[in-house]
C-alpha cells in the first residue's frame, strides 16, 4: 500500500492508526516481528508504551492460553517473549527503566510450576537485556537475596541457571560473587548429588557447579577505579574448589568401609554419580576446557546426560599445576576407580587382589573412567602419576584396549596417551623436533635399545627400577632420570608386552574376516 506521496505504507501501520486498537490485534498480525525487527518507528512507538509493555510482560508471566487448541496455547507468550528480545535498544531501555516489569519476571521465575518453555521465554528476554546494558542487569540482580532460591528453584530448568552463569561471567562487580561464596548454595547443590536424587538431578548439579566454576575462572582479575587491572582470588573459585567441597562430593561417589584388617575399602555408589563427578573434577582439572561445557545457544537435554569429555591436548605448554587438594582429593579413590575398570559391575569382592581381569561389556562408564585417567596422566602431579604408576593403571587402560577392540573412542583415547608417555620420556618433556621422520627412526630405536637390548639389565639394576624411583619420592620435578614416564613405558613394554600383543590382535582380526 502506497500513501499520497508515494512512501510505502504497511498494513500494520495501517491497523497502528486506528482508534481503540487492542494490544492482541497488534500482536497477532503476521508481520509483527518482521516489523519489530525492522525498527518500524510506529510499531515501537506502540510497544514501548506502559501500557502495552505491562501487558507483554503480563502474558508471559501468566502462562499458556487454555481456552485455545492446545497447538497454539503458548503462541501469545512466544510472541510477546520475541518483541521484548528483538535486541532493539528503544525497547529494551524502556523495559529496564520499569523495575515492576522486571520484578515480575523474576519473580515468576520462582514459581516450582513453571514450565521449561515459559522459563526459556523469560531467558529470551533477560539475555536480549544483558548484551544491551550489562551493568543495568546486574545490578538489578544484585540487589536480589534470593538468588540462591532462584537456582535451586529452577535446578532443572536449565535456561534459567544459565542465565544467571551469562550475568556472572559479565559481571563487573564483586558483590555478586561474594554473596553466592558465602551462601548456602554449594552445599546445598551437593545435598542434591546423592543417590536419593535423579541422575537428571545430578547432571543438573554439575552442569550448574561446572559453569559456576568455568565462570570464576575468568573472573580471577578485575578492573579497579583507577582503571587498573589486578589480581583477585575469586572467593566462589576457591569454594567451589575447597577440600571441604571435593570430599563431600567424593563422599557421596565413594561408599568407605573398614575392613576387619583395618584397611579402606571404597565402593562407587552410583554409575551416574560417577559420571558426573568425573566431569566436574575435569573441568577443575583442565584449565584450557572450553569456556562452557554446552553452548549458551545449544539445545540441552539433561534427561540425555553429560557429553564424552574431549580427549586432553597432551601438549606440555598447556599444562598448569594441579591444585594440590584436588590431587589430595582424588588419590584415595583412584583404587577404586580401577576396580571398577576390571569390573562391569559394583560388587562388593576383594578389589586389593592383583587376579582381576577386564570382563563383561564396555560400558559407559568405563569410558568416562579412561577419558578421565587420560587427564591424570595430563597433569603434573607427582603424587598422582605415582599412584597411578603402583596401581599400574596405564597396563589397566590397555588391557580394555586389547579386550574391546572395535571401540574407537576407547582406542583414540589410548594411542593419544601412550604417544604422549613415549614423548614425554624421550624428549624429557621437551619441545618435539621439527623433522617427523627422524624423531619416529630415533624414538623407535631408543625404545628398543632401552628395554630390549643386550644384554638386558635386571630389574635391581635397571636405571628405571621402581627401586630408584621410591628412592626419589621426595623429588618434586618429573625431568631428572629416571622419570615417573619411563616407568609407565617399562611397564607398558616389558610387564604389559605391549610390542608382542599388538601383531597378536592383528592376526585375530585377520582370522576374523
Amino acid at each position: 500500500m502506497l500513501d499520497e506521496t508515494g512512501f510505502s505504507y504497511s498494513e500494520l501501520e495501517h491497523l497502528l492508526d486506528k482508534q481503540n486498537v487492542t494490544a492482541d490485534e497488534i500482536l497477532f498480525h503476521p508481520d509483527v516481528i518482521k516489523e519489530c525487527q525492522a525498527k518500524n518507528q510506529k510499531l515501537l512507538n506502540f510497544l514501548t508504551q506502559s501500557s502495552t509493555l505491562k501487558m507483554l510482560v503480563h502474558t508471559i508471566v501468566s502462562g499458556p492460553d487454555l481456552t485455545v487448541p492446545y497447538e497454539d496455547q503458548y503462541k501469545k507468550c512466544d510472541i510477546a517473549s520475541q518483541l521484548l528480545a528483538t535486541w532493539n535498544p528503544q525497547i529494551s531501555a524502556a523495559l529496564l527503566q520499569d523495575s515492576d516489569l522486571l520484578n515480575a519476571l523474576y519473580t515468576s521465575l520462582l514459581n516450582p510450576s513453571l514450565s521449561h518453555l515459559l522459563a526459556a521465554f523469560i531467558y529470551r528476554i533477560f539475555k536480549s537485556l544483558t548484551d544491551y546494558d550489562t551493568d543495568e542487569v546486574s545490578g538489578f540482580f544484585s540487589t536480589r537475596s534470593d538468588i540462591s532460591q532462584l537456582i535451586l528453584t529452577n535446578l532443572s530448568r536449565y535456561a534459567v541457571w544459565k542465565l544467571l552463569c551469562r550475568i556472572l561471567v559479565n559481571f563487573h562487580h564483586t558483590d555478586l560473587i561474594d554473596r553466592l561464596a558465602n551462601s548456602e548454595l554449594v552445599s546445598d547443590l551437593l545435598n542434591r548429588f546423592t543417590i536419593d536424587y535423579s541422575d537428571e538431578t545430578h547432571t543438573s548439579v554439575i552442569l550448574l557447579l561446572a559453569e559456576m566454576c568455568n565462570m570464576a575462572k575468568t573472573k580471577s582479575s578485575i578492573v579497579s577505579e583507577d582503571g587498573t587491572t589486578v589480581r583477585w582470588d575469586n572467593p566462589l573459585l576457591l569454594k567451589l574448589e575447597s577440600m571441604e567441597t571435593l570430599q563431600t562430593m567424593l563422599s557421596h561417589i565413594f561408599d568407605s568401609s573398614t575392613e576387619a584388617d583395618g584397611s579402606c575399602t571404597q565402593l562407587i555408589t552410583s554409575d551416574s554419580l560417577l559420571i558426573n563427578g568425573l566431569v566436574y573434577f575435569r573441568v577443575l582439572i583442565d584449565n584450557f576446557a572450553v569456556p562452557s561445557l554446552i553452548s549458551f545457544f545449544a539445545p540441552v537435554r539433561l534427561d540425555a546426560g553429560l557429553q564424552l569429555p574431549p580427549i586432553p591436548s597432551f601438549s606440555p605448554s598447556n599444562w598448569r599445576a594441579i591444585r594440590p587438594n584436588i590431587s589430595d582429593a582424588l588419590l584415595p579413590c583412584l583404587g577404586a576407580l580401577k576396580y571398577r575398570l576390571l569390573k562391569p559391575c559394583n560388587t562388593v569382592e576383594d578389589e586389593r587382589t592383583s587376579t582381576l581381569t577386564p570382563c563383561g561389556p564396555f560400558t559407559t562408564v568405563r569410558l568416562y573412567i579412561v577419558r578421565f585417567m587420560a587427564y591424570l596422566f595430563d597433569t603434573q602431579s607427582d603424587e598422582l602419576l605415582r599412584e597411578l604408576l603402583r596401581l599400574d593403571m596405564l597396563n589397566v587402560i590397555m588391557d580394555l584396549f586389547f579386550e574391546y577392540p572395535l571401540n574407537s573412542f576407547l582406542h583414540s583415547t589410548c594411542e593419544r596417551l601412550v604417544r604422549f608417555l613415549v614423548l614425554c620420556a624421550l624428549f624429557q618433556l621437551e619441545t618435539k623436533p621439527s623433522h617427523q621422520v627422524s624423531v619416529s627412526l630415533t624414538s623407535a630405536d631408543a625404545v628398543h635399545k632401552a628395554f630390549f637390548g643386550t644384554p638386558q639389565p635386571s630389574l635391581e639394576q635397571s636405571t628405571i627400577s621402581e627401586s630408584t624411583l621410591a628412592d626419589q619420592s621426595d623429588t618434586r620435578s618429573l625431568n631428572s632420570p629416571p622419570t615417573v614416564f619411563w616407568m609407565f613405558l617399562h611397564r607398558l613394554l616389558v610387564a604389559g608386552n605391549l610390542l608382542g600383543r599388538i601383531p597378536q590382535i592383528w592376526m585375530n582380526s585377520q582370522s576374523n574376516l
